[in-house]
């Protein structure tokens, strides 16, 4: 059941990992070769760390579109493996101050539950509760905003006598873009609420249905504690959505409430 949710979102997973490592690559040469993304200065282009720099500069743009990613990944593998080592040393170091920064940009990934809270029909039809995953790009404006747009993942069963069907499940995807307020803390805790608007769409396994798409808004609260001395951020967050469930005979407003774990990494600009 979960390897069919999966593979219905494969492509599109695979679209989003290769944006993003490509950035990240892009970023780290961009450091090295011109002084971007809040690196204190550049390198020698002749010098290892500046080969290096071209490779991920180069390499991260061509990845990110998508260009000869077979070859441009192999690439790595054509250095010695101290080359490399160097290189994510450098990049981790270089990264280390960006947040605390009061302007970056931000990529995060996040995982966990989703739990419905109201049932479709006076009848006993509900969505079970179920995972969910994703991710997204946040832009800090400084210290106490941002705006972030999400986008997340899931599957739900379905469990009533409305509908009949030989795979009583909802494959789930919300995309919304968000404004987030935090309150920093000099221990590194930093608690923040956010609120937004975007759509929901739902993807019945069952053939004999169709898939429907809504308005949603989404909101809720949460806390980061970014390690010292580090780009890595850890979060934790609850939110409520609530969407149109107007399909399948039902009508009415669905509220799940949203558990999520997640990692971020902050590049200054």
């Amino acid at each position: 059941m979960i390897e069919d949710s999966l593979a219905k979102f494969q492509n599109s997973a695979h679209g989003l990992m290769r944006i993003v490592v490509g950035f990240l690559f892009f970023t780290h040469g961009g450091q090295k070769l011109f002084g971007w993304f809040g690196a204190d200065g550049t390198v020698e282009l002749l010098s290892r760390m500046g080969v290096a720099g071209i490779l991920e500069f180069v390499g991260g743009l061509m990845i990110m579109l998508g260009l000869f990613t077979r070859p441009v990944a192999f690439i790595p593998n054509l250095h010695h493996r101290k080359l490399l080592a160097a290189t994510l040393a450098f990049a981790t170091v270089a990264a280390g101050p960006a947040l605390s920064q009061e302007r970056a940009f931000v990529l995060f990934t996040q995982a966990g539950y989703q739990i419905p809270f109201s049932n479709l029909s006076q009848d006993g039809d509900e969505l079970q509760s179920g995972w969910t995953f994703g991710g997204g790009l946040g832009l800090q404006l400084g210290a106490h905003y941002a705006l972030r747009g999400v986008g997340l993942f899931g599957h739900s069963d379905y469990r009533g006598p409305a509908l009949t069907l030989d795979e009583p499940g909802f494959r789930r995807m919300f995309v919304s873009l968000e404004v987030q307020t935090g309150l920093p803390t000099s221990g590194g805790w930093a608690p923040y609420a956010f609120a937004g608007a975007g759509l929901a769409r739902m993807d019945p396994k069952d053939l004999s249905l169709e898939s429907f798409s809504s308005f949603m808004a989404r909101f809720g609260a949460g806390t980061n504690y970014v390690l010292e001395n580090s780009f890595l951020t850890f979060f934790l967050e609850s939110g409520g959505v609530v969407y149109d469930f107007g399909a399948y005979g039902f009508s009415g407003y669905q509220f799940d409430l949203q558990v999520l774990l997640g990692l971020a990494y902050a590049i200054p600009y």
